[in-house]
């Protein structure tokens, strides 16, 4: 499904005609594959469930799966000096138990308007004076709700490759910020550094425009860089450990529809 993508060079030399192949690098996969080469491997599935939250019944994104028992991705633990392959594979939207959640991404017009609301001038702080027209909102245009179904991953806190453009570490200035479509794979490769410091950390994602929505949803987990510590711990025979993470979503009572499929 993702095979490197082939670009043909052609150059003329004198009166030589010289063809060559180059292949793009990429992380992107076909979902069908592996992503195990690491010395700790994951595998994180973005999806739309419908879970049971207290006497209600709540549906969003997130990371967690049919046989968890919490709205959170499975926590990660990595050692410094190992590699850590992540694969991610997005089953949101048409390939989740709903075609579409939440409402259409507004227009420029629509987020405008709503930004001239009473309570939402803090909005344009960046500004020295609020924009006369939708045309006129630059900076917030690229951050507009958007593409609630295209996600990314981010390791919040960690010291490793920068992991916003394809392929993972690149420093080509020119690659495209990675976005994960519906129906798409991604083969995350993180290295851990020797040096790393331990503790707690955390993953979400980071696509700009729908980073709130999806990490609102639930759409994050819980990564340890263990260390000295745990084995410590151990020795005074501590060997119990458990998360305990502040979830702080935005919900919105609905009337149950009928006819929907969940």
């Amino acid at each position: 499904m993702w095979p490197a993508t082939k670009l043909t060079a052609i150059f003329l030399l004198g009166v030589w005609h010289c063809a060559i192949t180059l292949a793009v690098e990429t992380d992107f996969i076909d979902c069908s594959k592996k992503c195990d080469g690491g010395d700790v491997n994951y595998e994180l599935v973005a999806s739309v469930r419908t879970m049971p939250l207290m006497n209600y019944t709540y549906r969003g994104r997130t990371y967690s799966t049919p046989d968890s028992d919490t709205f959170l991705g499975p926590t990660m633990r990595v050692k410094p000096g190992q590699s850590l392959w992540i694969k991610l594979v997005n089953k949101m939207g048409k390939y989740s138990d709903a075609e579409m959640l939440g409402p259409p991404s507004p227009s420029a017009e629509d987020y405008y308007e709503m930004l001239l609301k009473p309570g939402e001038h803090i909005k344009y702080q960046r500004y020295k004076r609020i924009p006369d027209s939708a045309e006129g909102m630059k900076v917030d245009t690229p951050n507009m709700p958007k593409h609630f179904d295209s996600t990314n991953l981010h390791l919040h806190g960690l010291d490793v490759e920068v992991h916003m453009f394809d392929p993972v570490g690149t420093h080509d200035p020119d690659a495209p910020h990675i976005v994960i479509e519906p129906g798409q794979c991604y083969c995350y490769k993180f290295n851990i550094p020797v040096h790393h410091p331990t503790g707690m950390y955390w993953y979400h994602p980071h696509l700009h425009g729908s980073t709130a929505i999806q990490m609102w949803s639930g759409m994050m987990g819980v990564l340890y860089v263990d260390g000295p510590l745990e084995k410590e711990l151990a020795g005074y025979g501590v060997n119990l450990q458990k998360e305990f993470v502040i979830w702080d979503p935005a919900l919105r009572s609905v009337k149950p529809d009928p006819t929907a499929k969940h």
